[in-house]
């Protein structure tokens, strides 16, 4: 996430103190094709042996990530959070005043949490993960329509890299920070 999420740490520099939450299980299969295999990547949800493009349909291990999701509430509050697709999820369930989305997938089965906070949501219509994002999106919408906002791009199930995705989500970030620092 830290390599995908270099135009936007870039743009937003010294505005934003970034901690990127890694999580605690190593990937259960073959990462997406594009990332080398020599890069270690790691999963929130899976089931050992099964296949990395399919741990997402699997329920997580609730101690895995109860234990996540403490180790991230052991450093708040946050402004705000960003997740891509499983730590899209995760994201979700860990209190910030405001959320971005990057092809984010729905929390297990009595995870989902209605709040009203402002969202980004960013995908492309057509990756395959498309009616999940949608959901997200339906559901923070339904919570708060005012604040919820979706954009598209065509880089497929990635963080987008080009330059109308990272101005938008960077736009979106400054508007939640000094809407936040009005409050204060």
């Amino acid at each position: 996430m830290e390599l995908q999420m270099h135009p936007y740490v870039s743009a937003l520099g010294d505005e934003v103190d970034f901690v990127f939450a890694q999580a605690p299980t190593r990937s259960t299969g073959p990462p997406d094709p594009t990332i080398p295999d020599e890069l270690p990547t790691f999963e929130w949800y899976g089931v050992v042996g099964g296949s990395y493009d399919e741990g997402w349909l699997h329920e997580p291990q609730p101690q895995v990530l109860d234990e996540g999701l403490r180790a991230i509430a052991a450093q708040t509050p946050y402004e705000g959070v960003i997740g891509f697709s499983q730590g899209g999820a995760v994201a979700s369930m860990v209190d910030a005043h405001w959320a971005v989305f990057f092809s984010t997938i729905t929390p297990p089965p009595g995870r989902v949490r209605k709040w009203g906070r402002p969202t980004l949501h960013v995908f492309d219509r057509a990756e395959e993960y498309v009616p999940l994002c949608e959901e997200m999106a339906a559901q923070a919408s339904d919570a708060s329509p005012e604040a919820t906002e979706v954009i598209h791009h065509k880089a497929g199930h990635h963080v987008p890299q080009d330059a109308a995705s990272v101005d938008a989500v960077v736009r979106f970030c400054r508007v939640q920070l000094d809407a936040r620092r009005e409050q204060v």
